[in-house]
């Protein structure tokens, strides 16, 4: 970073190297963030050093690890036994004054972390994501689609959206939004493996996107969490590797494609079936034998890809007509 990071602190702007942008710094998780990309700056500690401590190492408080601004601060922990550090049993007393403090400590517990079903579903994106911005810009999505109830009334958490599916939803509907903002290529079909492995594709499918869904529209709802992600066809492309394929030959025309909407902000809708459909028709016009269920494999998408043909034929035309050969749009 182009700041000194000793002297940066949440709320501040500075210069993000990751994304190039001015950006503020946000505190998530005990990490100073990108605001815009979800990059890690660093650790931040807001713990003084007060006078009982002040002759230890100035580097460390030994106040325990900092805690996020608007989080409590985690109970005592309760032991189960019924018996005093010396072995005795404890009087009745005792064992009834413990439950209850610990009840107590419960609820307080749960009123900072969340349901359990929420909390499934944070482990869920803590498993099948590795440690990085992925990991980190998912869980920032599912606090903000699965919000605390008490504290914010208004929005429908996406879980709902994702019902019976609820808890899988919603992790698999953080993961693939995150995936998108970051232009990461996330599969339907791997994810689902991943987060609902018991239920039945085609109705996970759906509660994913469902929830996926719900999740778009709170995001449109906040300003500050609005993403741009037009590079996400690039993506695709990466991970489909057409050098490797048939398909090679379509691959440049491709890539022009891609330019060009990007240039010109054209929103194509679904990247995986955008692509499909392009690589079919310019496959067709460049005469290479192959069959649909090959791209359906390649781009990872609906086996009905060429339904938007049409659109698709008309902005590959107006980009360059040498591309395309009539019969390369199906008959209705």
């Amino acid at each position: 970073m182009e700041n000194e990071v000793s002297n940066l602190r949440p709320g501040l702007n500075f210069r993000c190297e990751s994304c190039s942008q001015e950006a503020e710094i946000s505190l998530h998780r005990g990490m100073l963030e990108c605001s815009v990309c979800g990059t890690q700056i660093s650790s931040w500690n807001n713990s003084d050093i007060d006078s009982n401590t002040s002759y230890l190492n100035a580097e460390t408080t030994h106040h325990g690890p900092p805690s996020e601004f608007g989080r409590n601060q985690l109970g005592s922990t309760f032991s189960n036994s019924d018996k005093d550090s010396n072995g005795s049993q404890l009087s009745s007393s005792w064992k009834s004054s413990g439950k209850r403090l610990k009840r107590m400590d419960n609820q307080l517990k749960q009123h900072d972390l969340g349901s359990r079903q929420r909390r499934q579903a944070q482990e869920l994106i803590m498993k099948n994501t590795p440690n990085g911005n992925l990991r980190t810009l998912s869980l920032d999505l599912l606090d903000t689609g699965w919000p605390d109830a008490r504290k914010n009334k208004s929005i429908q958490p996406i879980w709902q959206a994702a019902h019976p599916w609820g808890i899988g939803g919603s992790a698999g509907a953080c993961i693939l939004q995150a995936s998108r903002l970051l232009n990461i290529d996330c599969r339907i079909d791997e994810l689902l493996s991943n987060v609902l492995p018991q239920t039945n594709p085609k109705f996970g499918r759906k509660a994913i996107f469902r929830a996926s869904k719900s999740l778009s529209k709170i995001i449109r709802m906040n300003k500050e969490l609005r993403y741009n992600h037009q590079d996400h066809p690039l993506a695709v492309m990466s991970r489909a590797n057409l050098g490797e394929t048939k398909f090679r030959i379509v691959s440049k025309d491709l890539h022009t494609i891609i330019q060009f909407v990007r240039q010109n902000e054209i929103h194509v809708g679904n990247a995986r079936t955008f692509l499909a459909c392009c690589t079919h028709m310019l496959a067709t016009s460049r005469e290479i034998e192959f069959k649909a269920s090959e791209i359906n494999t390649l781009f990872g998408c609906s086996v009905h890809y060429m339904l938007r043909s049409i659109p698709i034929y008309q902005l590959i035309s107006n980009i360059n007509p040498s591309l395309l050969k009539e019969e390369a749009l199906p008959l209705p």
